[in-house]
């Protein structure tokens, strides 16, 4: 996943209207196809409108993620296995994640809302794909 500007449909209209513009070319700016001085002025007016900026590194909206997840209800925690390498254990009484490699921790987050903890998952299932 490259980077990309979320913005809701009807300001994506809005703007289409505002710059005289097709959706092919809001589309093509809002995902960093295209690196025109118009695109950037796009992906600054997106920003402006509230738009948000995904990368690598942070979950695209409606992403669910690929795994097999088993809760331990006694224990209040969740853990989510990307692949036989990486899984993460999430534990709801502390709203903290621990993230595995090879079984060892190797990252531990702290205060996780369900919105970091999509980033997290989607981090998590990225590794697990690059170490296939």
């Amino acid at each position: 996943m490259g980077k990309l500007i979320y913005l809701p449909d009807p300001i994506k209209k809005e703007m289409q209207t505002t710059f005289k513009t097709s959706k092919v070319s809001i589309w093509k700016a809002l995902n960093f196809k295209t690196n025109s001085h118009f695109a950037k002025m796009l992906r600054a007016a997106a920003m402006e409108r509230g738009g948000v900026l995904y990368d690598s590194s942070k979950a695209a909206p409606g992403y669910y993620p690929d795994c097999i997840t088993s809760f331990e209800t006694a224990d209040r925690t969740m853990t989510q296995r990307f692949s036989d390498r990486v899984y993460l254990i999430a534990d709801m009484s502390s709203d903290s994640v621990a993230v595995y490699k090879d079984g060892e921790m190797i990252q531990r987050h702290l205060n996780v809302t369900l919105s970091k903890l999509s980033d997290i998952q989607s981090n998590a299932e990225r590794m697990a794909k690059q170490l296939k």
